[in-house]
């Protein structure tokens, strides 16, 4: 499996992929906004991979986000789930 995207310009670039969610993704947003995705080849036609043109601007990478709470934030938040948990098990038996 292969996903890659090459900067052509500030304001479009090139996206390749052959993984399925990607694929998906990007027709939905083609059928969304058809001015900005170009499709370039289709994976029927193109041994399973899609090739298209989208702005810039979609593509970024963000990292996971992490939480750092303290024992007592932690013990606060247990506190605050609790009596829903409790319900939630009544309710499953």
């Amino acid at each position: 499996m292969e996903t890659s995207f090459t900067y052509a310009s500030r304001e479009a670039g090139y996206f390749s992929t052959d993984e399925k969610k990607w694929i998906n993704k990007i027709l939905r947003l083609k059928e969304k906004f058809p001015d900005a995705v170009e499709i370039l080849a289709e994976p029927d036609n193109n041994d399973g991979c899609l090739y298209c043109k989208i702005p810039t601007e979609w593509f970024r990478l963000q990292p996971k986000k992490t939480c750092n709470m303290t024992d007592e934030q932690r013990a606060e938040l247990v506190a605050r789930l609790h009596p829903g948990l409790q319900d939630t098990q009544a309710n499953l038996d």
